[in-house]
């Protein structure tokens, strides 16, 4: 496997690379959870960063945690009981920017870490990613195979059809309706065919160092 291959090869062993950004879309249960951590993983191994993961939801999560007194994993454990609450929350911060929840969780980002957002579910958040730069992939799964994983919920919402549109320019395109063998082999060719490429090309420009803020993008 990929993972293999790097282990086996010195020239590819831990190099000092560019905070970089991945941003992953996609229907519920369709794999994007699993699609992080497998990069982030990978990506561990191959280089000399570290690569964190933030949702966006998180970011809603941990405010209205501290809003209400909760660790998360009290939520968790309550979630539909707080689920009108979290989208009142949710609601809100749209409100006062599109970007509110998007900006909170790219906090790392703007500090000089690589990230991985793996809910990626609006057009202005892909719009955003883009802007910044972002690897962006999409993950895809059949109804079928994705209402077998788990119940279906809101289907018509915009978080799940904003972004079905075939004219968004994705960096890849994977589909998960196999295996998790399966799955966890396109994603390291992912890995190695383009995020590898990219973190290298930009550490040979001399591109090294913390991300910019927001507003030096």
């Amino acid at each position: 496997m990929m993972r293999d291959a790097i282990a086996a090869n010195p020239e590819s062993q831990p190099i000092p690379l560019a905070p970089v950004l991945i941003g992953v879309s996609g229907k519920q249960f369709a794999g994007k959870d699993t699609a992080a951590k497998l990069m982030q993983a990978a990506l561990t191994q191959a280089t000399s960063q570290t690569y964190g993961i933030t949702p966006i939801a998180l970011a809603i999560k941990q405010q209205y945690c501290k809003h209400h007194g909760l660790s998360l994993h009290t939520l968790e454990a309550y979630k539909a009981q707080h689920r009108p609450g979290l989208i009142t929350l949710g609601t809100w911060g749209r409100e006062q920017s599109a970007l509110y929840w998007l900006q909170i969780a790219l906090q790392p980002y703007f500090a000089g870490q690589s990230l991985i957002i793996p809910d990626v579910r609006l057009m202005q958040e892909y719009q955003a990613l883009r802007q910044y730069g972002a690897v962006l992939l999409r993950v895809e799964a059949t109804r079928e195979i994705r209402a077998a994983r788990g119940q279906l919920v809101s289907e018509s919402d915009a978080t799940e059809t904003e972004l079905d549109t075939p004219a968004l320019d994705w960096d890849a395109v994977i589909e998960n309706n196999g295996s998790p063998e399966a799955f966890e082999a396109a994603i390291n060719t992912f890995v190695a065919a383009v995020l590898l490429p990219r973190v290298q090309v930009q550490a040979a420009s001399g591109v090294l160092g913390a991300a910019p803020t927001p507003q030096e993008r």
